[in-house]
């Protein structure tokens, strides 16, 4: 029993500064370009474009440990945000939006996952090598893969 604590107590030492990690710098900047190509049709200036997708990645980077964000990240990947992902994402965009574009007209809204055509094939593709890439960046684990994977599928 006495050892069976132990090895509970140092399990959660060690899982409690894992699941504060950071997300790496390479992964941010990757959400960075993605954003860029979300609002490259909006007629706002480049520049406005590149703070505002500066103070999403920036948001994201303070707010968020590496583990909430691969958790995000496989549910848009999936098409299948949670309410919390949804407030979360809602409250970073708009608080870029802000003060970004203040006093400025507003950028047409970016497709948010539940707009994207789920039938397309291109799309499908493309939301299939998203999951592979946070799988080999081990930003989710092989089963949320799969899980995440089979949803997409089903979802054709």
């Amino acid at each position: 029993m006495r050892r069976w604590f132990l090895s509970l107590f140092l399990l959660s030492a060690i899982a409690c500064p894992l699941s504060a990690q950071q997300i790496p710098e390479q992964v941010l900047n990757s959400d960075y370009q993605s954003c860029l190509r979300s609002v490259a049709r909006t007629s706002h200036s480049q520049a406005d474009k590149e703070r505002y997708c500066a103070c999403v990645k920036e948001e994201i980077g303070a707010t968020m440990t590496l583990e909430e964000y691969s958790m995000l990240a496989a549910q848009i990947v999936a098409n299948v945000p949670s309410k919390d992902v949804a407030e979360k994402i809602g409250k970073i965009t708009t608080k870029c939006v802000a003060a970004t574009f203040a006093n400025q007209p507003q950028p047409s809204a970016p497709q948010t996952p539940n707009a994207t055509n789920q039938n397309d094939p291109r799309d499908t593709e493309t939301r299939l090598r998203n999951l592979m890439r946070l799988r080999d960046q081990n930003l989710i684990t092989p089963a949320e893969y799969e899980t995440q994977r089979r949803r997409i599928l089903d979802q054709m």
